[in-house]
């Protein structure tokens, strides 16, 4: 169960580029995500990425290291599988929070990205000195920006970014297997078991990865059918 987070890089120009694009774009593009795209532009099938390289972030000598993901077998393309590099303390000049919002005229269908980005400002020799670095998961862009932190002032770096989700998740599952026990054979202790390991899941991936809102979804929704059949079985 792949469960981690993954880190981005971006742009400022690009997330330009991306805002020019959505703004162009017709309703019916929009509301089903199925866009017309410059060629050689970052996407995920014909979704537009605001990112145009995913990969991993390690520690490494107290220094943060990139490298990207090689996505020739996946829905993602154009993306720069090759990048690479090293951020220690003395490549970075400055670093800042830089939120990203941007809304379509439509409305709320049209509400395309709502990102937090950390702008990092370094030596020319890494994405022309200028870049943004964010993740799909809200806690680990804060972890992110406190490992920056760390390593600017000199400290070691002690922040991790979140390595747990596998064993939340099964939580949850678990949860929802002990509840649909109850349709065989009914037991309070048990339903009240399940109702508590899944709250538990629901509260935690607040703020979690796309990956994790993945499993959320399938949880809540096996959460909701099993409210139906219960109610149609025992009321």
């Amino acid at each position: 169960m792949d469960l981690e987070s993954v880190i981005w890089i971006s742009s400022i120009n690009h997330l330009d580029d991306i805002v020019k694009l959505i703004k162009s774009s017709s309703f019916s593009e929009i509301l089903l995500r199925n866009f017309s795209l410059p060629e050689g532009f970052p996407r995920a099938k014909n979704k537009p990425c605001a990112y145009f390289s995913r990969g991993d972030l390690t520690i490494k000598d107290d220094a943060l290291e990139y490298n990207s993901f090689d996505d020739s077998d996946s829905k993602y393309q154009n993306l720069k599988e090759d990048l690479s590099f090293v951020l220690n303390r003395s490549n970075i000049k400055s670093f800042e929070k830089y939120p990203f919002k941007e809304f379509h005229p439509y409305g709320l269908i049209g509400t395309v990205y709502i990102q937090n980005w950390i702008r990092i400002i370094c030596d020319d020799d890494i994405l022309g000195g200028d870049f943004l670095i964010g993740s799909d998961s809200v806690r680990n862009i804060n972890k992110l920006f406190k490992m920056l932190e760390q390593l600017t002032e000199g400290q070691q770096v002690t922040e991790r970014l979140e390595t747990n989700s596998e064993k939340y998740v099964l939580i949850g599952y678990f949860g929802i297997i002990l509840a649909y026990l109850q349709l065989i054979v009914w037991n309070f202790f048990l339903f009240l078991t399940a109702f508590l390991l899944i709250i538990i899941f629901v509260i935690w991936s607040y703020g979690r990865s796309q990956k994790v809102m993945y499993h959320l979804k399938i949880i809540l929704i096996t959460m909701i059918l099993f409210i139906v059949l219960l109610k149609f079985l025992y009321l």
